[in-house]
């Protein structure tokens, strides 16, 4: 068992014990709730987050320095967290794959690569939409100000 599993399983467990004594939360909060628990599983089972957390900070940082508008900043949040969910859906169709590998038939790997395929398709479209628009906007700055 991969030590993935391993704290995959104890947020389960850790999950399951908090949400028996919080039985009387309505369902918006019991899902908010959820949510936060796959955040947490995903932060703590998954490196890479750490990365795009890193990166979505300096990517925030740069845009407010830079003084983007309104439609540039919806772009921009648009492509992190298009970026975001990908590799959150990547991880989880992994960790499904990875769990019950003994229950698909062999070729299912010909589907993990599908999935990475679409995956990083999706993360080179988010990342060339943040170039472009950072980089017309460094662009606009130093033709102003040369």
């Amino acid at each position: 068992m991969s030590t993935n599993q391993k704290l995959l399983e104890q947020i389960e467990t850790s999950s399951r014990n908090s949400s028996d004594s919080s039985s009387e939360r309505s369902s918006w909060r019991k899902r908010l709730a959820e949510t936060e628990r796959g955040f947490t599983a995903c932060f703590r089972a998954n490196s890479s987050m750490f990365f795009y957390f890193f990166t979505t900070c300096v990517l925030l940082s740069v845009a407010f320095v830079l003084g983007l508008s309104g439609l540039e900043w919806a772009v921009l949040i648009l492509a992190i967290t298009a970026a975001l969910c990908s590799e959150v859906l990547h991880f989880s169709i992994h960790q499904i794959l990875e769990e019950a590998g003994e229950h698909f038939p062999q070729n299912i790997s010909q589907l993990l690569k599908m999935t990475r395929a679409a995956f990083m398709l999706l993360l080179a479209g988010s990342a060339l939409t943040i170039v472009i628009l950072l980089g017309s906007k460094c662009f606009e700055l130093y033709r102003l100000n040369f």
